[in-house]
């Protein structure tokens, strides 16, 4: 699972926003503790932040690309991570 993450509730264009991922290796039932995959918590130009991202895996690697603001306007930005220490 990939999803924005900000701890501030409703949205501004101060919220302080991430990009996290999840796993499970039962179908859903427990998940793994989330990590964060961007270096760095950025501002949003806009008040909310809509659903700008993509992730692809396999057997091996995750990717993932999405907008984020911390440059000061919605930059595309891209990751990827090797399965392996994730894994349960």
């Amino acid at each position: 699972v990939l999803w924005y993450h900000t701890p501030s509730w409703p949205t501004s264009s101060s919220s302080r926003w991430s990009v996290r991922y999840q796993y499970s290796s039962d179908f859903g039932a427990t998940f793994r503790p989330s990590i964060r995959l961007n270096d760095t918590a950025w501002a949003s130009p806009v008040d909310f932040m809509g659903e700008y991202h993509i992730m692809q895996s396999d057997s091996t690697w995750l990717r993932c690309a999405w907008t984020d603001g911390r440059e000061g306007d919605l930059d595309l930005w891209y990751a990827q991570a090797r399965q392996g220490p994730i894994q349960v």
